[in-house]
């Protein structure tokens, strides 16, 4: 993934999801296994108030502009900005490190296309594998060759 297409439009909505994890209160115990930067990890204290000085601005920003009459790129333009603000200031917080390591961390896990495919494909084996064993619901149907062949005499 290049870094201009970090700032899509397309993934504007992606951004602040993904940097709320550490402050959301029922992912507390889940931190440790999330592979997030230790000291992040350690004190996420410090994040929320980044996090929500984040939020503020990106709302006031959002809510100032004529979105209707936005130009392509605007709003890749405006998240890049708030985004790169909240992690100077973790960058001041806990470390040039510790910024660079949760941006290269959102990037990977909520931005990269390749991530999201996979987990795509995932999602559909998962959701076919955990269905009722009385159920049909969610279960391939055979490819219409299949249906057709199974008809043809054995040679």
């Amino acid at each position: 993934m290049n870094l201009e297409s970090l700032w899509k439009d397309s993934y504007t909505l992606n951004w602040l999801p993904a940097l709320s994890l550490p402050v959301l209160p029922w992912a507390r115990d889940f931190l440790p296994v999330l592979e997030l930067p230790s000291p992040l990890v350690e004190r996420p204290d410090i994040w929320t108030p980044i996090y929500e000085r984040a939020v503020a601005d990106c709302d006031a920003r959002w809510r100032a502009k004529n979105w209707a009459v936005a130009m392509p790129g605007e709003r890749g333009e405006l998240m890049r900005q708030v985004v790169t603000k909240a992690l100077f200031e973790l960058a001041e917080q806990l470390g040039q490190d510790v910024a660079v390591d949760f941006e290269r961390w959102v990037r990977r896990h909520f931005l990269c296309h390749e991530v999201e495919s996979a987990m795509f494909a995932w999602r559909l084996v998962l959701r076919t594998g955990c269905c009722p064993p009385s159920s049909r619901r969610g279960f391939p149907h055979p490819p219409y060759w299949f249906r057709f062949c199974q008809r043809l005499p054995i040679w």
